[in-house]
């Protein structure tokens, strides 16, 4: 009767060893697939926007906070504009790649076609999480060279007087 378990245990293995073994390898294509899908342009491009919505948007501020304060509007930068202008750009830029998050992409139909229920789980579970990886990574990238170049134009600015 030993024998016998002991050649089930033996069995068994190998076979939880190739399914561990396929898994990686679907595990491993869906990031590949995820890294060549992602447009690296687009999200680069739309973390450099938002970081320019945050400047803006700080100038803003800066300026109606010195309307109120003074009377007319500032034209000039004043260290209040410009620490309105770099607060909010930071901000909106720490924030702003999160919200990337909330956004589930898709895969597409034709890599899941003719495939077992669990691969099409495995593949799109990998998958959607690369995506967002790759996604969020390029955002930031793009949004903290906005910040740089914002930061860099306002303090440029500030040293024209």
């Amino acid at each position: 009767m030993k024998k016998y378990i002991l050649i089930v245990l033996i069995l068994s293995t190998f076979i939880i060893n190739s399914t561990y073994a396929e898994l990686t390898v679907i595990q491993k294509q869906a990031a590949i697939d995820a890294k060549t899908d992602v447009d690296i342009g687009l999200w680069l491009i739309t973390g450099f926007s938002i970081s320019g919505i945050g400047f803006c948007t700080g100038c803003y501020t800066g300026l109606v906070n010195a309307e109120g304060s003074s009377g007319g509007l500032e034209y000039y930068p004043t260290d209040v504009n410009l620490s309105y202008a770099i607060g909010c750009s930071a901000l909106i830029d720490i924030i702003s790649p999160l919200l990337i998050l909330v956004q589930k992409p898709t895969v597409p139909p034709y890599r899941l076609l003719g495939k077992s229920p669990e691969y099409v789980w495995h593949y799109s579970k990998t998958y959607r999480k690369s995506v967002r990886i790759q996604r969020l990574k390029w955002t930031a990238i793009g949004s903290l060279t906005g910040f740089g170049v914002c930061t860099g134009f306002i303090l440029w600015f500030d040293s024209l007087e």
